[in-house]
């Protein structure tokens, strides 16, 4: 019987994505930031990245972190470059570090989005601002210890993806 080609699997897909786009993902980001400088709205496509770790936790676990996050594609090919690849601190593991991280990092978010509110371009600005912010602290992060500590221990989408996956359990 003849497969059709769009029925080649998920091995197949998983192994292109990952071979030929993840790589480049963190252009993504890049072009992201560097648009939104000129047209603030465009912060507002941070819902994608924002949501689909979340959604996709439900039935993959934290897939979209490993495979998909354009930030991730960041700390993977440019700052495991210049790492000093130093372990994690213990207390940053901590899930008591990790909820104290989201409560701030959404609090602080939430805030801003609430004053913005109305003015759509003010919002997509928020989330540029948050997002070019976070990054900065994540480079920092990435460079000191593990190009991932971001990923492993604040992240608040990634906090919020592995509560997402504990609960399909």
């Amino acid at each position: 019987m003849l497969i059709p080609p769009l029925c080649i699997g998920d091995n197949f897909l998983r192994m292109v994505l990952m071979k030929r786009f993840r790589p480049f993902l963190y252009w993504v980001l890049a072009i992201f930031l560097l648009v939104g400088l000129f047209y603030p709205w465009v912060g507002l496509a941070a819902l994608l990245c924002m949501t689909a770790p979340v959604a996709v936790a439900f039935y993959r676990g934290r897939y979209w972190c490993g495979n998909f996050c354009p930030r991730g594609s960041l700390f993977d090919q440019v700052i495991s470059k210049v790492s000093l690849k130093r372990p994690i601190p213990g207390w940053m593991r901590t899930n008591t570090f990790r909820y104290f991280a989201l409560a701030v990092i959404m609090t602080l978010f939430s805030v801003q989005v609430f004053w913005a509110w109305g003015d759509w371009a003010a919002v997509g600005g928020v989330f540029l601002r948050v997002i070019f912010l976070t990054t900065i602290v994540g480079v920092l992060l990435g460079i000191t210890f593990n190009q991932r500590t971001w990923c492993a221990a604040v992240c608040p989408m990634g906090t919020l993806a592995n509560l997402a996956a504990k609960s399909k359990r």
